[in-house]
């Protein structure tokens, strides 16, 4: 029985010694994943972690979000977590769990959808809201936006596209290993 003990968790510490983990966004040098624009904000960084310790970095919450929606099928089982910078604490990465978005407001992310995340557990959002001017919204809520964003782009432009602010973009696949 002491055995069995020991040897689970031993196997308990080397799973949580392997689980993947964010990667720092080197700004000024990182290509987003799905827009191919440099990232340069440190406010509006973003990642998504595969479950084989693979990286992808975005220049804003909405190209995370648009890259999420848009790249379904048997990949999205290899998606270990998301993430995203903390605007209070620029290049801080939290996880998209821990977070709450204001869009609107004060605010100006690169793809002008104008989203920034905080840390739910440093700020209130309804005094973050009510400090930028913006309004509060969740993941789900932010990814719905997005993709009717998009979908409303492509219908206008005959092909598929980001949010407004986007310009000759390309869109790198996501063969989650």
């Amino acid at each position: 029985m002491m055995l069995r003990s020991l040897l689970f968790a031993a196997l308990t510490a080397l799973l949580l010694g392997c689980s993947p983990e964010p990667e720092p966004i080197r700004y000024g040098n990182d290509a987003c994943s799905f827009c191919r624009m440099t990232i340069a904000d440190a406010r509006y960084g973003a990642e998504l972690v595969t479950t084989t310790g693979k990286t992808y970095t975005f220049d804003s919450v909405e190209c995370l979000a648009g890259f999420v929606n848009e790249n379904t099928g048997p990949n999205k089982v290899d998606i270990h977590s998301l993430w995203v910078s903390d605007y209070k604490r620029p290049g801080t990465l939290i996880n998209v769990d821990d977070a709450f978005f204001i869009q609107g407001g004060t605010l100006r992310s690169p793809m002008a959808m104008n989203v920034a995340a905080f840390s739910a557990s440093a700020s209130s959002p309804q005094t973050v809201a009510d400090s930028t001017g913006g309004t509060v919204t969740k993941w789900d809520h932010l990814r719905t936006m997005v993709r009717e964003r998009n979908a409303d782009s492509s219908h206008t432009s005959g092909h598929h596209s980001m949010p407004t602010g986007h310009t000759g973009l390309r869109q790198m696949p996501f063969s989650g290993s």
